[in-house]
């Protein structure tokens, strides 16, 4: 978010933005798969952490794709369009975390989850507060 106040953003730069903050989430990520190899910690973990920073970032993505469909309606049916898909996205979320820390056969960690989860916050927050800076 590098334009003046005056400027309009488009929806190319809306999704740029979008693919930086995934890059920087999965190089955060990374860093942190890194440090649980370094301290030899379990494997979980580690599948933890990539399931959770993929889920958080394909449910941000569903969320950016939804306000890109939403803009284009009138503003009821936005207003119903928005709150629909954001109950089906709880749902969705609701479910997958569930698969993944019930799985029985494949061992993901649950801190290693919450950490990749989480990471995504972290990059959008540090992002704004540079994008902020920058202004």
């Amino acid at each position: 978010m590098n334009k003046g106040n005056n400027e309009n953003f488009t929806i190319e730069d809306l999704q740029k933005e979008q693919i930086q903050i995934s890059v920087f989430t999965l190089i955060l990520n990374f860093i942190f798969i890194v440090f649980v190899l370094l301290f030899k910690l379990d494997g979980s973990i580690i599948l933890g952490i990539i399931s959770g920073s993929l889920v958080a970032i394909i449910f941000h993505w569903m969320l950016f794709n939804d306000l890109k469909a939403a803009i284009k309606m009138d503003k009821d049916s936005a207003v119903n369009y928005a709150n629909l898909h954001a109950a089906i996205r709880k749902v969705l979320l609701i479910l997958v975390l569930v698969f993944l820390v019930a799985n029985k056969w494949i061992e993901i960690n649950v801190i290693g989850l919450i950490i990749g989860l989480l990471s995504f916050r972290v990059v959008l927050y540090v992002y704004n507060l540079i994008s902020l800076k920058n202004k």
